[in-house]
């Protein structure tokens, strides 16, 4: 797993943790007692359990060295060299083993009904951070859900369960580093506050939406200090007059 996964999931996990205090004084608990009747994750890599591998794009986890630390010791589509946090979480829980992705085939009833992962690496809060790396879009990613409820209603599973399930989201690192600095449509449009706060809103009617489908319980991931990251850093080292070895920005290191 890269430093800007890893980073991003620890702060999840904290995130995590306040939410479910009860899972780190009390390691193996069951679903029932904690409440929770499923595990749905939205966002990039560090929340994609393999759909990604369904779709025709570069961004994909499909190959070694991933998923050597993954039960079975092969990749899964999981930008990671094992488990994602949501899998730790339902494993936590005693909902199952892991998180499957939603565009996988053969998902049993079982899985259907405790959540899935609709999250696509390379995916942001802006539709552009997607749309340049043909991946899933956030508004996709709802669209998948709709159909995916509207799959559990026809199979006799009322909208009940979404209160007592957990939506996890986590996304932006994209928006911020393939897309701001990287793509010159939005820094052409918006000021690095304007682009902060149009990502904003867009992850505020993106929790909305989900709340008016049902949702009731949400965790989201904050950004990572995204200057501090070695791949920006590397990227942009001596880009500009100064001492040498210096980050061309430095305010992302805060």
């Amino acid at each position: 797993m890269n430093t800007q996964n890893f980073i991003t999931i620890f702060i999840l996990l904290l995130s995590l943790l306040h939410l479910f205090p009860s899972i780190h004084a009390r390691p193996l608990i069951n679903a029932k007692s904690s409440n929770i009747s499923a595990v749905f994750a939205f966002g990039d890599s560090t929340l994609d359990s393999g759909n990604n591998d369904k779709l025709l794009t570069l961004v994909r986890a499909d190959h070694p060295p991933y998923g050597q630390n993954f039960p079975g010791r092969v990749p899964t589509g999981r930008f990671s060299n094992g488990k994602l946090i949501t899998d730790f979480l339902t494993s936590a829980i005693h909902l199952k083993d892991a998180l499957p992705p939603n565009l996988a085939t053969g998902l049993s009833a079982d899985d259907l009904s405790t959540g899935l992962s609709f999250a696509s690496a390379g995916s942001g809060y802006d539709d552009l951070t997607a749309q340049s790396s043909a991946v899933l879009t956030m508004d996709q990613q709802l669209r998948y859900f709709s159909d995916y409820m509207r799959r559990m209603s026809v199979a006799g599973k009322d909208n009940k369960f979404l209160s007592d399930a957990v939506f996890v989201i986590g996304a932006g690192s994209n928006d911020m580093i393939m897309n701001f600095y990287t793509l010159p449509v939005r820094k052409s449009t918006y000021t690095l506050d304007q682009y902060q706060d149009f990502l904003q809103s867009k992850l505020s009617s993106f929790v909305k939406e989900l709340y008016n489908m049902g949702g009731r319980k949400f965790t989201v991931a904050g950004l990572p200090p995204l200057g501090c990251i070695p791949f920006q850093i590397t990227n942009h080292i001596n880009t500009r007059p100064g001492p040498p070895g210096v980050p061309r920005k430095p305010s992302l290191c805060r």
